[in-house]
Formats: C-alpha cells, sequence, structure tokens
C-alpha cells in the first residue's frame, strides 16, 4: 500500500487546514502568523557581487566573464555579478587584485511565499463575544466538550475581535501572537499561562481534532480532481486519542 501523507504541507498551503479551523468566525482580513519562504532565491542567485567607482576594462574581466552560471553586468560606473553562494571564491580570485578591495558583497533572503505559511490570524469585521467563539468552534469541530483558558481580566461576554489558530500543536507557531483569541489543538502548561496572562485566552480542542474535519474538504478537493473512478474514503472510526469523559 503506497502512504502520502501532506500534513505541513496541508497546514500553510492557501484553502488548507488552517483557512478552514479559522473560517467559520465570521468575514475577515486573515493572514499566515508565519509567513512561508520559497526554497529557491529568484534566478538561483543568492548573492550579488558589487565595484562601484572603478575603472575596469571588459578585458581584463575575460575569466569572471567566461564563468558558467553566473550574471554579470558591467557599466562606466560599476560592475555587478550575481551568483550562487558556491561561485563566490572563485569569482574573487578571477577579479584582478587592484579591484578586489573595492568588493561589496551582499547576501539575499529567500523571498516569501504570498498568502502561505504556519497559522492564521483573522481580524473580523463584526466581533463576536467569548461565548459565541466557543459555541461555533464546538460545532465547527463537532465536539461537545472543549477546553478554555479565560484571559485575565476577560468573560465570556468580552469582544473578540481578532482569532489566531493554528492546527495541531501551536505553541510555538502562536508565541507572541497579538489576539484576542487562540484555538490550537496543544500547548504547554505554562504556554497557556503566559497567553493568559497577556490577556489572550485559548481554546485547546486536542491535536487532531483541530486537524480531522478538513478530511472532508480534503475528499471534495480529490474528488473534483480524481474523477467518479477514484474512490475517496474517509475513515468514521478514527478519533483523537484523549477523550473527555
Amino acid at each position: 500500500m503506497a502512504l502520502f501523507s501532506p500534513h505541513t504541507s496541508w497546514d500553510c498551503v492557501p484553502g488548507g487546514i488552517n483557512n478552514w479551523l479559522v473560517s467559520p468566525y465570521g468575514p475577515g482580513k486573515s493572514r499566515p502568523v508565519t509567513l512561508s519562504t520559497s526554497t529557491i532565491f529568484p534566478g538561483g542567485f543568492s548573492h550579488t557581487i558589487t565595484m562601484a567607482g572603478v575603472a575596469v576594462s571588459t578585458e581584463q574581466l575575460q575569466p569572471l566573464l567566461a564563468m558558467p552560471d553566473i550574471s554579470v553586468s558591467i557599466d562606466t560606473t560599476a560592475v555587478t555579478i550575481s551568483c550562487p553562494k558556491s561561485k563566490l571564491a572563485d569569482i574573487i580570485s578571477a577579479l584582478p587584485a587592484s579591484l578586489v578591495d573595492s568588493v561589496r558583497i551582499t547576501a539575499h533572503t529567500l523571498p516569501p511565499i504570498p498568502h502561505t505559511g504556519a497559522g492564521q490570524i483573522l481580524t473580523l469585521d463584526t466581533s463576536l463575544t467569548l461565548s459565541q467563539a466557543l459555541d461555533i468552534t464546538k460545532k465547527h469541530l463537532a465536539m461537545e466538550h472543549i477546553r478554555l483558558a479565560i484571559a485575565n481580566g476577560i468573560c465570556m461576554d468580552t469582544p473578540v475581535r481578532s482569532i489566531a489558530v493554528c492546527a495541531g500543536s501551536g505553541g510555538s507557531v502562536l508565541a507572541g501572537v497579538k489576539a484576542d483569541l487562540i484555538i490550537t489543538g496543544e500547548m504547554s502548561h505554562h504556554e497557556v499561562l503566559d497567553f493568559v496572562h497577556a490577556g489572550v485566552s485559548v481554546i485547546l480542542a486536542d491535536h487532531s481534532n483541530t486537524e480531522r474535519g478538513y478530511l472532508r474538504v480534503a475528499k471534495e478537493k480529490l474528488e473534483h480532481l480524481l474523477g467518479p473512478e477514484v474512490n475517496i474514503i474517509v475513515s468514521q472510526v478514527d478519533r483523537d486519542p484523549l477523550q473527555i469523559v
């Protein structure tokens, strides 16, 4: 039997588990808590080498111009070289000694992937009370009982204007997030206390309870992609190992 487990990929992609988890609370503006970054640099170039304000001829740069997998731009006032990190030493060695002191190396950061990343934080167009948010969460996750830590100075009628979610274990992803309510599967005792003392209420639904409902969404997506000839089955007996009794 072949097995494919997208797990964290489904947490992070647009239309994935965290989008589903934050979807029932009403319209608003949502974004990932932490944006994912690309695994490759544009053009494959992680660094730029510049030499400005120096006199240089094309003949002096012939060893450089013959080098593969780099990009060289020359004008009357500067030389700019785009390259991967692995080429830096070769490029410096190929430069005339008179130019080495004028070299400036810039390391680029990997670009973010729009709308993709861990967790989601939603700013609601219309606020809910904490009690309403709790009821919505129970219905969405099909849970009769759920754990709630109420923030200091907050009551069940306090307005909730922002909600941050992370399917599964959200302690590290959501650490330091500024929201009125946090919803995740699990986090440590001390992580809960940190949020409560910071004025943030916390709902813990247990790990897989924050993910399992998305299987219905995934089933519909796969049926659309694969067609009626493929039978998509969602388990009817799978459940979180932790039960509230």
